[in-house]
């Protein structure tokens, strides 16, 4: 509500939204963009919280607390990397040029090793956060709290990489590896929670967001390359 008064003392005081109806000749192309954007945190914001719910319909209410509860260090990380990536993008593209595959790849690793950092912080911290707030929760949740924290550090990880990514390949590409990675996802915890229960669900969450890693490191790798040496030798000409 605080936004919304904000936006309409503007509009009634300022001068920022008169021109609003007259469109440019990139209006089309910013609207296709932003939709596929949209659609794309849509979806991840989907895949973050499919705990929610998938768990209570197959395991009950107690496997939802308990995820959660593991879980809420690393998805608190994975909020907190948000406005970072915004800077990041800024930064990426504040010059009109490419990233080179080599330039990728510094900043994958550079990703890592702070992923890396986070985990082992996730590491000390959960089992902290657990026995001081839930104690209750310490022996049943034992044993999920190194393949959590590793899902949700990819997830954060996989966050950054697309906004690398994001910065030199066209916008339908973060939306279709993010709808097939729902899908894989959907797959692997529908064949393995009935089995293994809440292991079983952990485990099909940290193949997926495995293999999203690979995908965007994949895309990365392969379109780096290929703007990168089309602008070289445009320039070369």
């Amino acid at each position: 509500s605080g936004e919304a008064a904000a936006l309409l003392y503007v509009w009634l005081t300022g001068s920022i939204f008169r021109p609003f109806a007259d469109r440019s000749k990139y209006f089309p192309v910013v609207v296709r963009r932003g939709l596929l954007l949209v659609i794309s945190y849509l979806v991840t914001n989907v895949t973050l919280n499919i705990d929610r719910l998938y768990l209570k319909s197959a395991l009950g209410g107690t496997a939802v607390t308990q995820y959660y509860v593991v879980s809420l260090i690393g998805k608190t990380l994975v909020l907190f990397i948000a406005p970072i990536n915004t800077i990041i993008i800024s930064y990426l593209t504040k010059e009109n040029r490419r990233i080179s595959r080599k330039q990728f790849f510094l900043f994958s690793g550079a990703g890592m090793v702070v992923s890396a950092v986070f985990f082992l912080l996730c590491q000390i911290g959960t089992p902290l956060f657990i026995r001081l707030f839930y104690p209750d929760l310490s022996d049943s949740t034992a044993g999920l709290v190194t393949v959590v924290n590793l899902t949700q550090i990819l997830a954060m990880l996989s966050a950054y990489l697309f906004i690398v990514v994001l910065t030199f390949t066209d916008e339908k590409w973060q939306l279709i590896l993010q709808v097939v990675h729902l899908i894989v996802l959907l797959g692997l915890i529908v064949s393995m929670t009935p089995g293994a229960g809440i292991r079983g669900f952990a485990a099909a969450m940290l193949i997926a967001n495995a293999l999203r890693i690979g995908a965007v490191m994949l895309l990365g790798t392969v379109c780096a390359g290929r703007k990168y040496a089309g602008e070289e030798k445009r320039r070369n000409r």
